[in-house]
């Protein structure tokens, strides 16, 4: 994905469950060409009064995209470092998705790409727990040339679907809540990540995201497309830490929360601004962003971002009953099959968003 959500393989979570039960430690220490060129953190200093300053790594559940332009404005303008934090962004990618370096502690804090991560690694005793999400709804969705009907899911019915190997857990949980199966669709397919089998009409359907922008700009005018935030409630871009951190140091979760929504906040009002501080500070992201490209980026995101939800919560915010939701359709749709079913005070925590709520709702 170029973007800011992709969905990661479950042969990721069973490597992290591999990793974790094995005492390994995931680095998720990329390259300048993974990371997209070098490592942004909160420097402390600055030629002020010296203060205590804390070093926390963020790991990304990616390569570094326009999914952290908030967190890399809050490097640069100093949020974190206000906090009292020095902050190190992590990149993730095809490989490591960042879970068992948070679990190990490794990494104090991740983001994943959307809820079901999180979810099934609680289901699977993987210790971590969100406690904030970026999105309130997910950016993905079903996309179909210009000639096939695709305009409720009903007619998904009888067409070929093309969706990447982690993506078919999704696929299932779409149809369910639409009252079909994969029985009612022409077939499955597994795809990567590029729209390719869709122009070339080896498949109807492609499931992508739409923030992608490079795979969209491909896809000729008049492309059909189905929301699966339209069906499907998911949060997207949900912080996590280990329980353990939550529980011992608060204080340090609570002060990133405040600091990242001091930073989407910032890139929310100084949309150009914020893009040229994340194009300098990684002039080689996926995608080969530019200030042009990462402007229209954040036009995507916002009303994914800022609903009435997170006006009203403030940014990150998320509710038990959202995430309970989220739950139940993933078990009728026999998504825990690795392992136990998780209670939702297992994969979700308010308490860190309770604490920052004034401060991150001070500017709505």
């Amino acid at each position: 994905m170029t973007g800011v959500l992709r969905l990661r393989s479950l042969r990721l979570l069973v490597l992290a469950v591999l990793a974790f039960a094995g005492l390994l430690v995931v680095s998720g220490c990329g390259s300048d060409d993974d990371s997209g060129g070098g490592p942004a953190t909160a420097a402390a200093g600055g030629g002020g009064e010296a203060k205590e300053v804390t070093k926390l790594k963020l790991q990304y559940g990616w390569t570094v995209d326009e999914g952290l332009v908030g967190e890399v404005v809050a490097i640069k303008q100093g949020f974190f470092e206000e906090e009292g934090l020095d902050v190190e962004i992590v990149p993730g990618g095809p490989n490591n998705d960042g879970v068992a370096s948070v679990a190990s502690g490794r990494a104090q804090v991740g983001v994943a790409a959307e809820s079901p991560p999180v979810m099934l690694a609680a289901s699977q005793g993987i210790p971590v727990k969100a406690f904030g999400a970026q999105l309130q709804s997910h950016p993905y969705a079903y996309f179909a040339l210009p000639d096939t009907p695709l305009d409720s899911p009903e007619d998904l019915k009888g067409k070929t679907v093309g969706v990447p190997p982690p993506a078919v857990g999704m696929l299932d949980a779409y149809l369910k809540d639409n009252g079909m199966t994969k029985d009612d669709l022409g077939g499955v397919k597994s795809v990567s990540f590029d729209v390719g089998p869709l122009l070339q009409r080896r498949v109807d359907v492609w499931g992508g995201w739409l923030t992608d922008r490079a795979q969209l700009r491909l896809l000729p005018e008049g492309y059909r497309v189905l929301r699966y935030a339209d069906s499907v409630p998911l949060y997207g871009g949900v912080y996590y830490a280990n329980p353990r951190f939550l529980q011992d140091e608060p204080e340090k979760a609570q002060a990133f929360l405040r600091a990242v929504a001091k930073g989407w906040s910032y890139a929310r009002a100084n949309p150009e601004e914020a893009a040229q501080i994340f194009v300098d500070a990684y002039p080689n992201s996926e995608g080969k962003s530019s200030v042009e490209s990462i402007v229209e980026a954040q036009r995507t995101l916002s009303p994914f971002m800022w609903t009435e939800t997170s006006e009203a919560g403030g940014y990150g915010a998320m509710t038990e009953a959202a995430w309970q939701e989220q739950l139940d359709l993933w078990e009728q749709t026999g998504q825990f099959d690795r392992g136990d079913v998780p209670a939702v005070e297992d994969v979700m925590t308010l308490d860190v968003l309770d604490a920052t709520r004034d401060d991150r709702t001070a500017g709505n």
